[in-house]
């Protein structure tokens, strides 16, 4: 049975989020050069030298040079960076919906490490959310959107290597994967984890796509985001999106394409970084995945009408869930 549209009501104006995104950027780009932001210093380093360690990725590169002609001081180069992260999101977001899309960004800017990729691994960060970008105008399915779509991932794999594993993901689930056989691989890849993780960590270290992904698989003298075993809490805050993609799409039989492929595409995403999931550097390869989290959890709500008169109770339950966590996490947690 297909989806019933709730969108005909803007919930969010345009204009604030537009006003909103711009005082993000111009906060997270003027923020100071503090080793509280681990990563920054590096990056300053870079910008002020116009140098990167990795030449293999010309796309980061290009924005340092870019800056330098610009004449901008390295708050102005990490304001652009910031603004490439925060608009190729918001446009991502208005893209997949556009009458709610509004909502899809705040979503967004709540999420769990949107704060710390946008300040920290700022590269990951600014790479995924080109191929984000990418994907929203490679699903419009016309000619000069697709187009656009490829010019985007070229984009984020010339920024970030490691962007490489979730566009396969999602050129899988548009091209073969439905929801149920992506479904099935992301429980299997639990049964992996837990029986022979060590080893499938070994196999991934020897295909030596990323340099600095088989540096975190093997990192031995890191005690931040992920300490070693099998992280059941991080798997739990995992399954949120899934558990409602599975009762919109299965249980509800909604129909949605461009839900459907999203939704495939996390659950590949998610369970490559599930196989992996002792790696000290836990973060990065969660990230592959949860760049997408904030989209796939708020889309469906905006989009179809799941419970009926108590829809707007329970989006609202939900999405309060997902900025709840954020808050937990970062005031409780790592406090």
């Amino acid at each position: 049975m297909p989806a019933c549209s709730i969108q005909e009501t803007q919930f969010v104006s345009s204009t604030f989020v537009n006003i909103l995104a711009c005082l993000v950027i111009l906060f997270i780009g003027t923020r100071p050069i503090a080793g509280v932001f681990t990563d920054m210093k590096g990056y300053y380093l870079y910008y002020v030298y116009a140098t990167v360690a990795d030449t293999g990725e010309p796309g980061f590169f290009f924005t340092i040079i870019l800056g330098h002609l610009l004449g901008l001081p390295v708050e102005g180069w990490f304001t652009l960076v910031a603004a490439i992260f925060f608009l190729s999101n918001l446009m991502a977001a208005k893209l997949l919906d556009n009458i709610n899309g509004g909502i899809l960004f705040l979503t967004f800017l709540v999420a769990f490490l949107t704060f710390s990729y946008s300040t920290n691994t700022i590269r990951s960060g600014m790479a995924l959310s080109i191929l984000l970008l990418g994907i929203s105008f490679h699903l419009k399915n016309t000619r000069r959107e697709i187009v656009i779509g490829y010019v985007c991932f070229i984009c984020a794999i010339s920024v970030h290597k490691s962007s490489f594993l979730p566009l396969l993901c999602y050129l899988l689930a548009y091209y073969r994967l439905g929801v149920r056989v992506c479904l099935f691989l992301w429980l299997f890849s639990i049964f992996i984890s837990l029986t022979i993780g060590n080893q499938v960590v070994a196999v991934f270290q020897g295909l030596g796509f990323d340099d600095r992904l088989d540096k975190y698989l093997t990192a031995t003298n890191f005690s931040g985001f992920s300490r070693t075993g099998f992280r059941w809490d991080f798997l739990v805050y995992s399954i949120m999106p899934i558990i409602l993609g599975y009762y919109v799409v299965i249980r509800k039989n909604f129909n949605d394409q461009k839900y459907s492929i999203l939704l495939s595409t996390y659950l590949l995403a998610n369970a490559f970084w599930i196989m992996v999931i002792r790696a000290q550097f836990s973060d990065r390869f969660a990230y592959l995945s949860w760049f997408l989290y904030p989209f796939i959890l708020c889309y469906p709500l905006m989009k179809f009408d799941i419970w009926g008169d108590r829809q707007g109770y329970n989006s609202f339950l939900i999405l309060m869930g997902h900025l709840s966590f954020t808050l937990l996490m970062n005031f409780v947690y790592y406090q």
